[in-house]
């Protein structure tokens, strides 16, 4: 009796088995629209039995061999694709019921510039659905310039402002007026860091480590001064003209790269634009190029030397491809005036040559203060005397409402490496501007101005010294001997303004 039951047992078994490994194998292919194009595939089907104290039958289809011809015709195969779909009427519970994604059920690939990123589901029966998803077109384009900050001169030869232990001489800019109301712009909220150099459409694996970007806002880019480097601006030669605007000293980035991506649909069109920050043009060199222009300069009061000219040339950029009539130099003259442009980025600038149009009080939105707590004194020497001088550490202070709404805004022609020139990402780029090959730079108020304790500027101050003749100065210093000082609320510098 024990043998026979233990017989019929093993027969069980071996039925029970026999049952869960039998199959019958189907195949063929399935198809589905995704993005405006096509995703094919091949799939197998087996019908088994699964074992849960009664017999239940199972279908599996596995889905293999992908492929994707996109909304331009163009076919890529889709090796990461892939999974299998399993019917279980019995409950679901031997085994699993759905589509079960292989490790690789994603797939990517690039057409144009774009990245694509499909994801599929399979069904029972074979067939399947598809989702597509597009990081957009990505490169860059080159502005002429950018203005990363204004120096203000103090009073006098023997004056300084010294932000060597300052990492807020910045300028933060927005773009989204560069572009046309039909398209989304954004600003990446991962930028931070040093400042790459760009060429040939690649990045250099180093990057600047005398200014940094980061994110300040949703639609806003901040570029920092570091500390390593020490920026100093004196007052004019003479010391019996006081404050002298000629001798403020606007820095320009004269190698900016912006770097872009498309935001596109699944068809390919663009939809909108996400500025990934800035770089640098290593055609230029292996670094960011901040370059120190007299406001003089720009507005036509004092010559421009020729060695500054060749600079502003911007000759080692004349291989990029340039907007019909444009070059890569900084123009002078003309209806598009990039010397005009900076120069009214200092409010100031035209002090000397049109002294009516010289601002008697001070902008209470684009400066805060007085910030010191107290005026500075330029005075001249008594005879026979030596000119006093005052120091002070200035600390950075809140903005007010009213500053933080200071901003200015300037249009700059861009130029464009060869190796996009004519690709989609060119192409979509330029149809999403609002004036065609020309960026809109609006810098504003940076938050980080109101959130420091740290960051200082150092001042002194030194008056004018007494030429004895006859026992009297000559020349004779008769200009203003009290000053305040103001924060610029774009570029965290600092303002002298006369205490009338």
């Amino acid at each position: 009796m024990f043998r026979n039951t233990r017989i019929h047992r093993t027969i069980l078994c071996s039925a029970v088995l026999l049952m869960f490994v039998s199959s019958l194998a189907f195949a063929g292919t399935g198809s589905t629209g995704v993005g405006g194009g096509t995703l094919s595939w091949t799939w197998t089907s087996s019908t088994q039995n699964c074992w849960t104290g009664v017999l239940t039958p199972f279908t599996t289809w596995n889905f293999t061999s992908f492929s994707y011809k996109d909304s331009h015709g163009a076919t890529f195969g889709m090796p990461g694709l892939g999974g299998v779909y399993i019917s279980s009427p019995g409950g679901g519970s031997c085994p699993p019921n759905g589509f079960q994604p292989s490790t690789g059920s994603v797939a990517s690939y690039s057409n144009g510039g774009t990245n694509y990123t499909i994801t599929f589901f399979g069904q029972s029966g074979g067939g399947g659905t598809g989702t597509i998803a597009t990081t957009g077109y990505t490169g860059y384009v080159n502005p002429k310039y950018i203005i990363l900050g204004i120096t203000y001169a103090p009073p006098g030869p023997s004056s300084f402002v010294n932000y060597s232990t300052s990492n807020l001489l910045s300028n933060t800019s927005s773009l989204n007026s560069s572009f046309s109301s039909a398209y989304s712009s954004s600003e990446t909220d991962k930028i931070s860091g040093g400042i790459f150099g760009w060429l040939s459409g690649s990045a250099s694996s180093t990057s600047s480590n005398t200014y940094t970007q980061a994110s300040n806002s949703s639609t806003s880019v901040t570029v920092s001064k570091q500390t390593t480097v020490s920026d100093q601006t004196p007052g004019p030669a003479s010391p019996y003209v006081g404050v002298d605007h000629d001798y403020d000293v606007i820095w320009l980035w004269l190698n900016p790269v912006v770097n872009f991506t498309l935001n596109t649909n699944p068809a390919g069109t663009v939809t909108g634009v996400t500025w990934n920050g800035y770089g640098y043009s290593t055609l230029d060199q292996p670094a960011v190029d901040a370059y120190p222009v007299f406001l003089g300069w720009m507005n036509g009061d004092i010559a421009v030397p020729t060695s500054v000219k060749n600079v502003l040339a911007r000759s080692w950029a004349n291989g990029e491809i340039w907007p019909s009539g444009k070059t890569a130099a900084l123009t002078s003259t003309g209806t598009v005036n990039d010397y005009n442009t900076i120069a009214k980025a200092d409010p100031y600038w035209q002090c000397k040559k049109n002294p009516p149009s010289c601002p008697t009080t001070v902008d209470g939105t684009r400066y805060t203060g007085p910030v010191a707590g107290q005026s500075f004194i330029y005075q001249q020497a008594a005879v026979g005397g030596q000119p006093g001088t005052q120091t002070y550490t200035e600390s950075y202070t809140t903005i007010s409402t009213q500053g933080q709404g200071a901003s200015y805004t300037s249009s700059e022609t861009y130029g464009m490496e060869t190796v996009f020139s004519g690709t989609l990402f060119g192409i979509g780029l330029s149809q999403t501007l609002s004036q065609s090959s020309t960026l809109t730079f609006t810098s504003g108020w940076s938050n980080s101005f109101s959130h420091t304790n740290t960051a200082t500027a150092a001042l002194s101050i030194t008056g004018a010294p007494c030429v004895v003749v006859m026992n009297n100065c000559s020349p004779v210093y008769t200009g203003p001997t009290d000053f305040d000082v103001y924060q610029d609320n774009l570029y965290g510098t600092f303002l002298f303004f006369p205490v009338h």
